[in-house]
C-alpha cells in the first residue's frame, strides 16, 4: 500500500480541525511492498480511521499498514490494488485481530476504513467515497453515530448563537448514519454544530463553539462527520471525514 497524499483542500472544514497526519504513526508506515500497483496498473484509495478510545495497528490484506491514535485519528490515503480488500485490526502491536471487514475496492474508488466501539466489542466498517458532487456553493454532510456508550442523539447545525430549536440530523442510536443533507458551503455560510441526547436540549455533548471563526464547510464537497468517544467523561469528539480529502476533528470547546 503506497502512500500518496489525497486530492487534498484542508480548507474543506475550516475552525480547529485536528488533521489527520496528527493522529497517524508516521506516513512510512503506510508503504507496504507488494499492496499498491503500478501506475498502469487498476488501482484505488484506501485511508484508516479510529473512533474507538485506543490507538489500534490497522492491517490491510493480512499486512501491518499503520498505527492510528483513539479518539479520533485519520490517516492519509495510501493506493491500493483494486478487488478483494480486507481491513483488519489489533491492540498496538498485539497478534491476534480484533475485528475485521472486507468490501471490493472498484477501480479509482476511495475508501475509508473506520475502526469503532470498545476493545471489547470492536467493529472495522467501510464508507466508500465516491458520491457525485453537490452543486456549486452546497455541502452535502451526514452524520455516524459511533460512540457505544450513547443513547439516540440530536445533532443541531445553527448560526454561532442560534437557539437549539429543531435537530438538523437525528440519530436514533447507536451505529446509525444519518441521511445525506445539503446545506449552503463557503466562507459566508457559518455553523456553530451542537450535539445532545434526544430528550434534552440542556445537556449538551459536543459544542463547536460560540465564538468565531465558527465552522465553515467548502462548497461542493461531500463529508461524514462521526459521533466518537473522547477522553474527556460523557463528551463527545466529531471526527471529519471528506470524501476523498484530508480528515480529522473538530474540537469540542467543552473539554
Amino acid at each position: 500500500m503506497k502512500d500518496e497524499q489525497s486530492k487534498n483542500r484542508p480548507d474543506l472544514v475550516r475552525r480547529a480541525l485536528s488533521l489527520s497526519a496528527l493522529g497517524v504513526m508516521g506516513v512510512g508506515t503506510l508503504a507496504l511492498a507488494g499492496c499498491g500497483g503500478s501506475d498502469d496498473e487498476d488501482t484505488a484509495q484506501l485511508r484508516f480511521a479510529n473512533a474507538t478510545p485506543d490507538r489500534l495497528t490497522f492491517r490491510y490484506n493480512g499486512q501491518r499498514a499503520t498505527d492510528v491514535d483513539g479518539y479520533g485519528g485519520v490517516s492519509n490515503f495510501g493506493e491500493i490494488d483494486t478487488g478483494g480488500t480486507n481491513v483488519a485490526i489489533r491492540t498496538l502491536n498485539g497478534s491476534a485481530d480484533l475485528a475485521s471487514s472486507s468490501v471490493n475496492a472498484a477501480k479509482d474508488s476511495f475508501l475509508s476504513a473506520l475502526a469503532y466501539g470498545t476493545l471489547a466489542s470492536p467493529r472495522v466498517r467501510f464508507f466508500e467515497e465516491n458520491s457525485s458532487q453537490p452543486g456549486s456553493g452546497d455541502t452535502r454532510i451526514r452524520f455516524f453515530h459511533a460512540n457505544s456508550t450513547n443513547a439516540p442523539l440530536n445533532v443541531y447545525l445553527t448560526s454561532l448563537s442560534g437557539p437549539l430549536n429543531t435537530p438538523t440530523f437525528q440519530l436514533a442510536g447507536y451505529e446509525a448514519l444519518s441521511d445525506f443533507a445539503t446545506i449552503s458551503g463557503g466562507n459566508s455560510n457559518v455553523y456553530r454544530i451542537r450535539i445532545t441526547p434526544q430528550d434534552s436540549t440542556t445537556t449538551v455533548l459536543f459544542d463547536s463553539g460560540a465564538s468565531s471563526p465558527g465552522v465553515t464547510f467548502s462548497g461542493r464537497s461531500v463529508i461524514t462527520l462521526v459521533v466518537a468517544p473522547s477522553n474527556s467523561g460523557s463528551f463527545l469528539n466529531l471526527m471529519v471525514l471528506p470524501e476523498q480529502a484530508g480528515g480529522g476533528r473538530i474540537d469540542n470547546v467543552l473539554f
